[in-house]
């Protein structure tokens, strides 16, 4: 995440709970400890957060669980996108192979995104079905 990126989580939580103190002290404590990670995952955390209705503004931990959470949701919204387009199946062979390189592929692709660790092939694999999610939920909304 980049500085303005961090300033601007802050600036939302000052927004929303209007008795956090606004201290310049607290910008590097902001930056350094979201510098990790990325923004729009802190933010959808942020929002989550915010339309629980809490009353009191969430310390950075919370953020970045709530962050955690957020992330494997949509990694597991990319599997099951991946897994439904045959993406771990084997076109042909023995059944018990079959079911074999599924699971080992499967349980691969699983390590991939939750450590973020890929080699490029896999990271190319992710670009495409997170823009085949981008345009399915799109065209959910449109309709």
């Amino acid at each position: 995440m980049t500085t303005n990126e961090a300033l601007l989580i802050k600036a939302q939580i000052e927004q929303a709970f209007p008795f956090v103190k606004k201290e310049a002290m607290g910008d590097a404590v902001y930056v350094t400890t979201l510098a990790d990670y990325k923004h729009s995952g802190i933010k959808k955390s942020l929002d989550n957060y915010i339309k629980l209705g809490n009353k009191y503004a969430p310390s950075l931990g919370t953020l970045i669980s709530g962050y955690v959470i957020v992330l494997s949701q949509r990694n597991e919204s990319l599997l099951e996108l991946m897994d439904s387009n045959g993406e771990f199946m084997d076109k042909g062979g023995d059944i018990e192979i079959k079911f074999w390189n599924y699971e080992n592929r499967k349980r691969k692709a699983i390590q991939y995104l939750d450590s973020g660790i890929m080699p490029e092939w896999f990271r190319e694999l992710v670009a495409k079905y997170q823009h085949m999610s981008l345009s399915q939920e799109n065209t959910k909304k449109l309709t």
